[in-house]
């Protein structure tokens, strides 16, 4: 007789709810960083060759020396520093997160932030730790909450620029 999933799965993993989308019909959705225009026909077309051309066969290089080529001249970064690149944010989250995954170490972010600091931290097994923000202290929790909790990991957030929509004057 074989085990059920829920015999092998770790119980604060089942304990964890499903991310619930909520529609978006009729709506300009910022928050997800999508776009709510259909690309130019050109540009479909151009991309649509693209793909038709591309060697789909096979995995691409995973360094990508052109893109991180590009993104340090666009962006400014030096060659002193790393570039990760991933599938979005969710992947870059949950390679930091697995990279420090040790017995006992805590993720730490300011809350509110995105849900998938404490999700990955949980699949990970690490303690979670949310740092409430507010006007008074905005990130001034650092210095006074990192020696204190320890982390193997802390997320700060910074809004890309000024007019995002989740932006702070703390920021």
């Amino acid at each position: 007789m074989s085990a059920g999933p829920e015999k092998v799965i770790r119980d604060e993993i089942r304990a964890l709810t499903a991310y619930h989308v909520q529609s978006a019909e009729g709506m300009v959705k910022l928050d997800a960083m999508e776009n709510p225009y259909r690309l130019p026909d050109g540009l479909r077309r151009e991309i649509g060759e693209a793909v038709a051309n591309a060697e789909i066969n096979r995995y691409p290089d995973p360094t990508a020396p052109a893109l991180v080529q590009r993104l340090r001249k666009v962006m400014g970064i030096g060659s002193e520093y790393d570039i990760l690149l991933g599938n979005g944010s969710d992947e870059i989250i949950h390679i930091i997160i697995q990279s420090v995954a040790r017995p006992g170490a805590v993720v730490l972010a300011p809350r509110p932030c995105f849900f998938m600091f404490s999700h990955y931290a949980q699949f990970a097994g690490l303690r979670y730790v949310g740092v409430l923000l507010n006007p008074d202290s905005g990130l001034r929790w650092c210095s006074s909450t990192i020696p204190i909790i320890r982390p193997g990991i802390y997320f700060r957030m910074r809004p890309l620029h000024r007019s995002s929509p989740r932006r702070r004057d703390w920021w």
